[in-house]
């Protein structure tokens, strides 16, 4: 096989590989869209803060309610 040929077979090869990496991106975006359906899980950390946070805006919405 000389330079040329393999030159030949490593670009033919790349653009095949080139067609399967888009057709895999292709489907994983798919993919991905209707995995980020639903709810988001939260951890201990982020439930306890978000509890905080509205705790606060309660207080703050009783406290102008009394005005």
């Amino acid at each position: 096989m000389d330079y040329q040929e393999a030159i030949r077979w490593l670009k033919e090869e790349n653009r095949k590989l080139a067609d399967v990496i888009e057709s895999v991106a292709v489907l994983s975006a798919r993919r991905g869209a209707a995995r980020r359906r639903g709810r988001r899980v939260m951890s201990a950390k982020e439930r306890r803060a978000v509890s905080q946070r509205m705790k606060k805006y309660w207080a703050a919405r009783r406290r102008q309610a009394r005005r």
